[in-house]
Formats: C-alpha cells, structure tokens, sequence
C-alpha cells in the first residue's frame, strides 16, 4: 500500500474552529428568542384584546339592563297605581303632573297616556329645545287635537301651546300593547313628530279595577342616548362597539353611524350590510359567513377578519331582558392597537 505524502504540512486555525459553533449557538439562540417573543407578544396581543372585549361587554351589558328595567319599573309602579285608583284614569292634570316628575327623575325621553276612548296624556324632554321638558294633551278640553306645552321648572305650562294632530292610537306601544293585553317593547320607531328621533318603547296595558284594559302605558327610550354612553366608553384608538338587533339592524354605536337614514320615501332604518365600508360592515360581513342569520347566535362568538392584510378581533354577546327585548354587543378591535403596547412590554423592535 502506497502512502501519500504532502510535500507541505496542512495548517488549519484554531481560531475559527472554535468561533463558528459560537456564531451558529448564537444565531440559534436568536432565532429562538426572536420566535418566542413573536410568539409571546401575539399570545399577549390576543390576552390583551379578550379582556379588553369582555370589560367592555360587561360595562354595555350592565348599562343596557340598567336603562331597560329602568323604563320597565316605570311603567309597572304607575299602572299599579291607576289599576288601584291611586291615580284617577281620568284626572289628567294630576297624572301629567306625575308623568313630568317621572321623565325629570329618570333618564328617558318621554312617557305616555292613552285610553282608548282617545285621551292623552304625555311628558318628558323637548329634543329641540335644551333640558326643556313639555306636556303634551289630547282630550275633550283641546277638541282631541294635541296641545303641547312647554314647562317652567315646577312642571307649570308655559306660554301658547303647539297645536297639531297626533293619533296615538296607531302608534305600536299602543295598539299592540292594547290588543296583545301584555307588556312589550316595540321596535324601535320615529316619531311622528320629530324625523329625527328614533326610540323604543316598553308599553304595558292600563286596567281599570275590574280588571279590563282601558288603555296602554309607554316609556320611550332614545337610542341615541345609548349611542352617547357607547362613545364614552374607552376602548382603543380605533375599536367601535356597535348594538344590533336580531335582525342585523342598527340600534346604537360608538361611531358616527346612526340608525337610520332619511329620504323623500320616509325613514328607514340601517342594517349593518348596508353601512359604508368600514369595520362595522366589515365585522357584520365577516359573521354572517359564521352564522346563517344574526338570531342563530346565541352565546358569545370570538372571531377575527382581515381589512387590506390588518388584523381585526371581533367578539358578538347576546343581550336580553325578561320580556323579551334581544340585542346584540358586537366590540370590534383593531390588532395594531395593541402592538405598541406590547412591543414595548417584550422591548421588541
């Protein structure tokens, strides 16, 4: 056997035999560290964004229920008190009188009186007119036209009163009430006299002490006082929590949007699907391909969608109450609202 033999010694460095396998632990430790704080700070991002949805359902849930059975005792208390001739059917200036002290105390938009027999009597705040508070009256004394009176601080009429014919015997806290023989909410509605105003009402039958209906008694509601506490609430710098219906429709937002659009056909009111592009469509869009309609969801639903490669959390609550009123708490978070936050936290780049 031959052996070969190299006429120069073969020199190999030390130096660089012992550098590389430091470079390549250290490139790996980074690279590790690198996946998990990515990992660490998506996991944080989503943590921070379910608390930050769930607090904000809690504090909507908690305001909704408040403002409903609010409304709901309301009507209850001064149907107790006319069934039990503690306020007399037919003495109108004392329940008016009762009816403005109510709509001072508490925050709704007005209360009203019928009877079948074509009475009315109603109260609550002037949306034209700041803090001002009117009583309205339809009976034999106004020739069953509306006479509607704005009031000193006393609850006194002031000044010449507007006149103009309502028929509230069509409106839906009325008549359905009436018929039904039972409390409901209605949907919500504009009202006659005022396009701009659109409410719910919780109407409860009136009866007399025999106990046969005679009338309906309502409290209205205006969404957009909902609307005002949804815009209160901090969420995040772009993060929008919007109220729906079953249905799909508008009821209240943190957002510029409202409830309804107005044209030379009358009112009618929005559904999320037809909103401009934005992320409250956007979300809406995006859960009608995880529900076949928006009555289907019945727990709360977690979920996420993309705008333009963004990322966007979305999470839906059902809201009820005992007679019957659903809604829906849809709070859409934006994922770059947090990054900041948290690159900061987990010192990432």
């Amino acid at each position: 056997m031959r052996l070969l033999f190299f006429p120069f010694p073969i020199r190999l460095s030390l130096r660089p035999i012992l550098v590389i396998p430091f470079v390549l632990e250290i490139i790996t430790i980074l690279g590790v560290t690198g996946y998990i704080s990515h990992y660490n700070g998506q996991r944080a991002v989503n943590n921070m964004s379910y608390r930050l949805r769930d607090e904000v359902t809690d504090r909507v849930t908690e305001h909704l229920t408040d403002y409903f059975a609010d409304a709901n005792k309301i009507t209850e208390t001064t149907t107790n008190a006319l069934q039990n001739n503690l306020l007399k059917a037919n003495d109108f200036r004392t329940i008016s009188q009762f009816l403005w002290n109510q709509s001072k105390l508490h925050d709704v938009s007005y209360i009203n009186y019928g009877l079948t027999t074509g009475e009315y009597i109603g109260s609550g705040h002037c949306l034209d007119r700041q803090n001002a508070m009117t009583i309205t009256e339809i009976s034999p004394e106004t020739g069953f036209k509306a006479y509607n009176y704005l009031t000193d601080n006393s609850g006194n009429h002031v000044g010449k009163p507007e006149i103009f014919k309502y028929d509230f015997r069509h409106e839906p806290w009325f008549n359905k009430v009436v018929v039904s023989k039972k409390p409901m909410w209605t949907e919500p509605y504009v009202w006659d006299n005022n396009p701009n105003m659109i409410s719910m009402a919780i109407g409860r039958p009136v009866r007399d002490r025999s106990g046969q209906v005679i009338g309906a008694l309502s409290v209205d509601l205006s969404l957009t006082r909902i609307s005002d506490f949804l815009r209160n609430i901090k969420i995040s710098p772009t993060g929008k929590v919007v109220v729906i219906d079953l249905q799909g429709q508008l009821v209240a937002s943190s957002g510029s949007e409202v409830p309804f659009k107005t044209s030379e056909g009358g009112v009618k009111r929005l559904a999320t699907g037809d909103l401009p592009e934005g992320i409250t469509k956007k979300a809406s869009d995006y859960l009608t391909t995880k529900f076949s309609n928006f009555n289907t969801i019945k727990q709360k639903y977690h979920g996420e969608f993309f705008i333009d490669g963004e990322r966007y959390f979305v999470q839906v609550t059902p809201w009820k109450d005992p007679l019957g009123l659903n809604l829906l708490i849809m709070v859409i978070v934006p994922e770059k609202d947090f990054m900041g936050i948290i690159r900061k936290m987990l010192n990432l780049p």
